[in-house]
């Protein structure tokens, strides 16, 4: 979809259409700064990311109205992976997990990872599967395919990569690092 968001310091954010017209927009609690935005590959969902010294957290907002916040375990010093679904599933890296959650923002599922470190980190979905792309605290890039239920289908280490970015179009799994280039084909079954 053609949409787009924006976050700022002091906490307010806004999700534009095509034409520059604001869809929705908001505040975090307490003003805390907006840290990151994921939107939907249709543009019925977004989540954003926000926090401060105090606590990190995921607001998921359903662009036809609503909107709910959920915690996360750590506070992040920036930007952390984070991706949703057009059905408001959204996957975040939080330090040393991957959690899932659902539009109402409660926890679906947690898949347990390498701790991640700040730096470059993703998290791409086509709805049914996740590949997480990040910088552990071992100074290794890592790759997690996963399905929205936790199930973990692969679990890689890179080493001579100090950070790895995925995306993924259609069956593609693309990942960039500083290293190489690295594509993988996502079959389901």
């Amino acid at each position: 979809a053609d949409i787009a968001g924006i976050g700022f310091l002091d906490g307010s954010y806004s999700i534009v259409n095509h034409k520059g017209i604001v869809v929705t927009g908001g505040r975090t609690p307490a003003g805390t700064l907006v840290k990151n935005i994921a939107l939907s590959g249709k543009g019925r969902f977004a989540a954003v990311h926000f926090g401060s010294e105090k606590g990190d957290g995921v607001r998921i907002i359903d662009l036809s109205g609503g909107e709910r916040d959920a915690r996360l375990e750590r506070v992040h010093l920036a930007r952390t992976a984070l991706a949703i679904d057009d059905a408001g599933k959204t996957a975040v890296l939080d330090f040393n997990k991957i959690t899932i959650l659902s539009k109402r923002g409660k926890a679906l599922a947690a898949v347990p990872v390498p701790p991640a470190r700040l730096g470059m980190s993703s998290i791409v979905s086509d709805g049914m599967i996740y590949a997480a792309a990040y910088s552990s605290t071992s100074g290794e890039a890592q790759l997690f395919i996963f399905r929205a239920d936790g199930t973990v289908l692969l679990s890689k280490g890179f080493p001579l990569e100090p950070y790895l970015d995925a995306r993924l179009t259609g069956s593609t799994l693309l990942l960039r690092g500083a290293q190489g280039l690295y594509c993988y084909t996502i079959l389901h079954q």
